[in-house]
């Protein structure tokens, strides 16, 4: 089925909404008999705006007990809360690319312009496939060559929240507030992502404030020491500030011990080959739950951010074309 080359605007509640059910004292739908979810759904090429009139817990595209869509080529603006939301971890294998996602968020700061949860375990069958045997854990989805704009509040451009796993956030273009945000959750890749002026995010407050040392490229929240941190990578991204620069915030981040090392491995996510670009004599750091850490040190004494590095100031232009060529623009 699919979903194509339609407008939708001036809507009290969601655009799109794929929902199914699973049975509610089990959180099981692997059952042939019993599956009932929406799955293999095309949304391409729409025209979605001022969604959430009236209902603002919504969003563009919704998906819950569902999995293995494709929402694709889609423009969305102008609404209350995340433009792309995935309200659990059923099933996985869908693939968000090649969307042009902006003002999202405009009543609310908790959330990211995409947002996902996965706060129940429920059973779906592996592939999504009928000969797949049942599984509680879902397939990897795929957020691709999208370009995010944040320019209202949005907390965060992609936003895995609540347990979120099994996502390749890859190859994204990200403007003006940190790429990947998580908490809790394993499995997760945010790598190839190209992120301009995070510490712009707050230029959008009622004063028009632009706070060059609150953005980071990278974050993981709330996630306390008990977190599992298992396949989580921030890596070969390029990340723009406008001055002194915080190129991650790890909340439960460690350093404090004398095996800070293997601790700190345990603490935050694993980093590499990603490059920093800020004007010339600006610092960059490292929260690191209430420490600030210098980004050599970071890189030299606690051995994380391998092959990283920082470079002095881009111009417009040459962001342009960067951007331009990630996203492939010039290619269709």
């Amino acid at each position: 089925a699919s979903i194509h080359a339609n407008e939708f605007h001036s809507l009290g509640d969601s655009a799109v909404v794929l929902l199914g059910a699973v049975d509610w004292r089990s959180g099981d739908a692997s059952s042939l008999h019993s599956a009932n979810y929406p799955s293999r759904i095309r949304v391409t090429a729409n025209l979605m705006h001022e969604i959430g009139i009236w209902g603002k817990q919504t969003s563009c595209f919704f998906q819950g007990v569902s999995g293995h869509n494709v929402f694709s080529r889609n423009v969305c603006f102008n609404g209350p809360r995340a433009l792309v939301n995935f309200n659990d971890g059923f099933l996985g294998l869908s693939t968000i690319s090649e969307n042009v996602l902006f003002n999202g968020c405009r009543e609310t700061v908790d959330h990211g312009l995409f947002n996902s949860w996965d706060r129940t375990p429920l059973r779906s069958r592996e592939g999504d496939l009928p000969t797949g045997k049942p599984v509680d854990t879902p397939g990897t989805s795929t957020l691709t060559r999208n370009l995010l704009v944040n320019a209202y509040g949005s907390g965060h451009g992609f936003d895995h929240d609540d347990g979120s796993e099994y996502f390749r956030t890859v190859e994204n273009v990200v403007a003006f507030t940190n790429a990947c945000k998580g908490n809790f959750g394993s499995n997760r890749e945010c790598n190839g992502n190209f992120v301009i002026a995070p510490d712009l995010a707050q230029a959008y407050s009622p004063k028009a404030e632009i706070r060059t040392h609150s953005g980071v490229c990278a974050m993981e929240a709330d996630n306390g020491q008990g977190s599992s941190f298992a396949n989580k990578r921030f890596a070969n991204n390029t990340c723009i500030f406008l001055g002194n620069g915080t190129a991650y915030e790890f909340s439960g981040c460690r350093a404090d011990r004398a095996d800070a090392g293997p601790y700190l491995n345990s603490s935050v996510w694993a980093t590499s080959g990603n490059t920093f670009i800020l004007p010339s004599g600006s610092i960059l750091h490292v929260r690191c739950a209430s420490h600030s850490i210098v980004f050599t040190e970071w890189q030299v004494a606690l051995h994380q951010d391998k092959d990283s590095k920082m470079l002095p100031g881009i111009s417009l232009e040459e962001i342009i074309a960067n951007a331009s060529a990630l996203l492939k623009i010039l290619d269709t």
